[in-house]
């Protein structure tokens, strides 16, 4: 990953911050709720499946604000 990658990642990360925990906090929970009822290998793919959702959305997300960067960029 290049630098530029890396800065526009962390810029990203940054800014979402202050959205995700209201978000998130609800989501946890029932998370951590049905996470409870599984038997250890179900966990284990329940785990795995949360990881690979969880990487396309940041993957989403990253690339979304790359483009409202860029965009934003153009109006200046």
């Amino acid at each position: 990953m290049n630098h530029e990658t890396i800065l526009m990642r962390d810029l990203c990360d940054t800014l979402m911050q202050n959205h995700a925990p209201a978000v998130n906090a609800k989501i946890e929970d029932a998370i951590v709720q049905f996470r409870a009822s599984l038997r250890p290998e179900q966990r284990k793919q329940f785990n795995d499946i949360l990881d690979l959702v969880n990487s396309a959305d940041s993957e989403y997300a990253y690339e979304a604000f790359k483009c409202g960067m860029k965009y934003h960029s153009e109006l200046i």
